[in-house]
């Protein structure tokens, strides 16, 4: 049987923002994690190297070209989604149905057909041979998600930071016979630089004109670009300096009914400012964490301060004295602020108060974290309830029962749980642990990688 290895390489970490998403270019650090590709391939025997034509892809794996001796050659086919003018937020819905776009956008059916017919025919064309192929985190997932349908959204999650990644399958004709992993680099959310976003909302890195030295750029002219030679200084640029804001977007007017005569070249412009105000309060505004559940303590337990002092949520604060205190929030990180519950904020509360007071501080949070054992009170059940109506963004760390089946609802937890996820399916998160040590290692676990 003679068998053919395609190596797909997914790009190194690319500049973002950048004005033209063909000829975006790779970061100052993925030009050095590149590195990886070559140091991966070098010693290995390969007859041909093929590239989606986006330049982040093809400069991704040329230097081992280069070491080969060898040309790439490019295939429209193997592109990236083309992404639509307002794609935030509409990630789970693109995964749970390949036919879904949003305005202007690609669907997944779409970029898994073009990417599997180009695969099909490097198949044929090097069968029994050794293929390295440039490609991109989308159109990959896509591939791997045709030959194994199990390959959903959460498996795209665990991949999508990983840039370069490199993975190898091995085919008899056009069946999969094996996949494996050979390396990756782990790289952190790349943030948006919003000191490139121009009052309209776009970005001039990677402009002909600016490069060409054409035209200044629109935030170091101040507005006054050949486009507006005639009429002085833009009217957007204006109208945003006047309301103090550095784009549409951030202005306390918007969207006002300006924006279409404004910016006319855009029908989409309210969906991708609103975007970019999201992004801009997801990046500059700390995540608000509520921590509900169970408390490794109880007053007036003998030594409960000691106790506390080892509640994840003291450790968290790194001081056990903030949790033991009535407070409004402590601010953790730049990232991130707890918001509650204080152990003692209801001392000499009603029942009625401390209900209330507790669902201000959910309705407040953006991150709701509950810790539950096997017998979680009906006050915690009723939070999580809570925060799932609210479709907040939910991480659930529970004790398993160790007699637990998933098929019978015999342990207590297990109905609330289920009935969060029915309820909000897209911005939860349900870890099971094995005892109460480890659940409260693994929040503190994913609560350290909100404070970066």
């Amino acid at each position: 049987m003679k068998k053919t290895t395609v190596i797909f390489v997914r790009h190194a970490q690319s500049l973002h923002p950048y004005s033209d998403d063909r000829t975006r270019p790779l970061t100052d650090e993925g030009m050095t994690d590149r590195r990886i590709v070559l140091d991966t391939l070098k010693d290995r025997q390969i007859d041909a190297f093929l590239s989606s034509p986006y330049q982040r892809s093809i400069d991704t794996i040329i230097t081992t070209a280069d070491l080969f001796g060898m040309k790439i050659k490019t295939d429209e086919r193997f592109r990236e989604r083309l992404s639509g003018t307002d794609a935030s937020g509409m990630l789970e819905r693109r995964w749970a149905d390949f036919s879904f776009a949003e305005k202007g956008g690609e669907n997944l059916e779409s970029v898994q057909k073009r990417n599997i017919e180009a695969l099909k025919d490097v198949l044929n064309l090097y069968k029994g041979r050794t293929v390295v192929i440039g490609t991109h985190g989308t159109a990959l997932s896509c591939i791997l998600n045709y030959y194994d349908r199990s390959f959903g959204i959460n498996d795209f999650l665990r991949i999508v930071s990983w840039m370069p990644y490199i993975v190898e399958l091995t085919f008899d004709g056009e069946s999969l016979l094996e996949k494996k992993e050979l390396a990756h680099m782990e790289k952190a959310y790349q943030k948006i630089d919003f000191s490139v976003i121009t009052a309209c909302g776009e970005c001039c890195t990677g402009c002909a004109k600016k490069a060409s030295g054409q035209c200044p750029g629109c935030i170091e002219a101040d507005g006054v670009v050949p486009e507006w030679a005639g009429s002085g200084r833009c009217r957007i640029h204006k109208c945003v300096r006047e309301h103090g804001v550095q784009f549409c977007g951030l202005c306390r007017k918007f969207p006002c009914e300006r924006i279409p005569d404004l910016i006319p070249w855009n029908p989409d412009i309210i969906s991708h400012l609103t975007y970019l105000k999201d992004e801009y309060k997801r990046q500059t505004i700390p995540k608000r964490v509520y921590c509900g559940g169970r408390f490794d303590f109880d007053y007036p337990d003998e030594g409960y301060e000691q106790k506390a002092a080892e509640d994840y949520r003291a450790i968290l604060l790194k001081d056990v004295g903030l949790l033991l205190r009535k407070s409004d929030s402590v601010r953790v990180s730049e990232n991130l602020e707890y918001i509650g519950p204080f152990y003692f904020e209801t001392d000499g509360m009603l029942d009625r108060d401390i209900v209330e007071t507790e669902m201000t501080q959910i309705q407040n949070c953006t991150l709701a974290v509950f810790l539950i054992d096997e017998h979680p009170c009906p006050g915690t059940i009723a939070e999580m309830i809570y925060a799932a109506s609210l479709q907040k963004e939910m991480s659930i760390f529970y004790v398993q029962d160790r007699e637990e089946t998933e098929s019978v609802l015999l342990s207590p937890h297990w109905y609330p749980l289920i009935l969060c996820q029915k309820i909000n399916h897209i911005n939860i998160q349900i870890t099971p642990c094995e005892d109460f040590s480890e659940a409260k290692n693994k929040i503190l676990e994913y609560l350290y990688t909100q404070l970066k």
